[in-house]
């Protein structure tokens, strides 16, 4: 069999842990969820910041070529005029030359700038100006301008950095390339000017690659992370993996990527390990499936520990009940709490307490059964050795006419019959104890006034009980009784008296059943 406590412990231990699996896999659920947007919002970030880094590096090139675009235009008027006007021409190129120096030496990361007329328009005298550095610690010098009529316009490796912002119309940044002259790769910014329409030429910077390189290379993504440019063609401008140009950049399965176009089209693209970015995700899961550990082992123990002090008295109370059963009505009662448990051993203490009173008392009649007469036998017998003129008699009764009067008439009125002939007894023999001692038999132990006047009595009983009234029927009723009295000088026992009482009584049965026989 198993315990209350046992099953109670169970089913809330089971409780505990369904529990504490539902909200751990809800916090599991819900910190990976976090950690997922936390690793996408810390990627984007990162993306983030570094494009502002990149464009504002850009930005500072852009803007200063951009500066010498509007001198030189603000400067040339009217296009066919600039041309034609040699001295002019030579005049503005040297202050050009000089603004630009100026510019370019501010300008971090430059490593050459220039300024090209349109070759188709000015075909003598100045045609602009390049200026240089040998490497990338060196100062500015000026070098020899590009004969660009040698060259085929598709010759990209020599003119492309005049014919592509031409032919784009717009300003323009080259993919970066390897000036083996310099040994530097690098990058070009380059404006085709424009006046009416006219095309004057092109004005550009080339700037140091590697200035944005190790801009790229300096990001903090994490232990393995790392981030590469592409154009707005998705081609690849920079990338540890592969080479410039080349497209269909694959990403890793275990990686996450994220990216942002920069002011210039470029495309930013950052790249971090799953690994790396879940780590924290992975903690905060590890520390909550640690807390939901303890808190399910705390809980369960003091669970444990209340169930414990509540089964307590129910164990307690059991014992009690299992005494009561082996018959020992004289226990005691140590619970004592005012909650259900206590109301219930209450209720039990005062159910034990008038248990003898159930036990000894008749259901229908009220009246002390069989049960309370085998108690009062033990009593007489010993009041019969220890007592001097002891007096008193037994009067057995018995309803003679139950058996028809259920046979003819019901059980509920013959049980009515019952009830009415055992208040007359009782009112008749009001100083006697009566008892009922099977179903249409009783006792009654007269003593002192009922024993000095039992004939007178009885023969009141008799009178009183011929005819009962019951559901507004009347019933003759008969009752034979018998009657032993005790008498010290012969009788030495209960049961000698009681022998005496059973005799008369059948004798007066035997003359009844002749009666109604008759």
């Amino acid at each position: 069999m198993i315990s209350i406590k046992k099953k109670l412990v169970s089913l809330t231990g089971l409780g505990i842990l369904l529990t504490a699996i539902l909200l751990g896999s809800l916090a599991i659920w819900h910190l990976t969820h976090i950690a997922k947007l936390n690793a996408h919002n810390s990627l984007r970030l990162i993306c983030v910041a570094e494009k502002e880094h990149l464009d504002i590096t850009m930005g500072k090139i852009q803007q200063a070529v951009s500066s010498m675009k509007d001198v030189v235009l603000s400067n040339i008027g009217d296009a066919k005029s600039f041309a034609k006007n040699e001295a002019l021409r030579e005049k503005l190129t040297r202050e050009f030359e000089e603004l630009y120096y100026t510019i370019a030496y501010h300008t971090s990361g430059a490593v050459a700038y220039y300024l090209r007329y349109n070759p188709e328009l000015v075909t003598t005298g100045a045609k602009g100006f390049l200026w240089t550095k040998r490497n990338r610690f060196s100062s500015f010098s000026e070098s020899e301008l590009t004969v660009i009529e040698q060259y085929d316009p598709n010759d990209i490796e020599h003119v492309g950095w005049y014919y592509i912002p031409v032919q784009n119309g717009k300003s323009t940044w080259m993919t970066p390339y390897l000036n083996k002259n310099m040994g530097i790769y690098m990058i070009s910014y380059v404006i085709p000017l424009y006046i009416r329409g006219q095309l004057i030429g092109v004005v550009g910077m080339d700037v140091d690659f590697s200035l944005i390189i190790d801009k790229i290379d300096e990001l903090n993504l994490y232990e393995n992370g790392y981030a590469y440019l592409t154009d707005e063609d998705d081609s690849v401008i920079y990338h540890k993996g592969y080479h410039p140009g080349e497209k269909n950049i694959a990403i890793e399965r275990n990686m996450q990527s994220t990216s942002f176009k920069l002011n210039n089209d470029w495309n930013l693209v950052v790249v971090a390990p799953n690994k790396e970015l879940n780590a924290e995700r992975n903690r905060l899961i590890n520390s909550s499936l640690c807390a939901v550990l303890i808190i399910t082992f705390v809980l369960f123990l003091i669970t444990t520990l209340l169930i414990r002090k509540i089964i307590k008295p129910l164990l307690e109370l059991t014992e009690i009940t299992k005494k009561v059963a082996q018959g020992n009505l004289n226990v005691q009662f140590p619970i004592t709490s005012n909650d259900e448990i206590g109301i219930l051993a209450d209720s039990f203490k005062k159910t034990v307490q008038h248990l003898p009173e159930f036990m000894y008392r008749d259901a229908l009649t009220g009246l002390r059964n069989a049960s309370a007469y085998e108690r009062l036998l033990a009593n007489f017998e010993e009041r019969i050795q220890n007592e001097n003129n002891l007096q008193f008699g037994i009067l057995r009764l018995n309803m003679y006419t139950l058996k028809q009067t259920n046979d003819s008439y019901g059980k509920e009125i013959g049980d009515e019959l019952l009830v009415t002939i055992s208040k007359s007894i009782c009112t008749t023999f009001s100083h006697s104890p009566v008892f009922r001692t099977a179903e249409d038999e009783f006792v009654v132990i007269l003593e002192k006034f009922d024993f000095e006047n039992r004939e007178f009595l009885l023969h009141l009983f008799d009178s009183n009980t011929k005819t009962v009234t019951v559901q507004g029927k009347t019933f003759n009723v008969a009752i034979a009784h018998g009657l032993g009295l005790y008498d010290q000088n012969y009788d030495f026992s209960y049961a000698d008296v009681n022998k005496k009482a059973e005799e008369e009584l059948e004798k007066r049965k035997q003359t009844l059943q002749n009666q109604l026989s008759f």
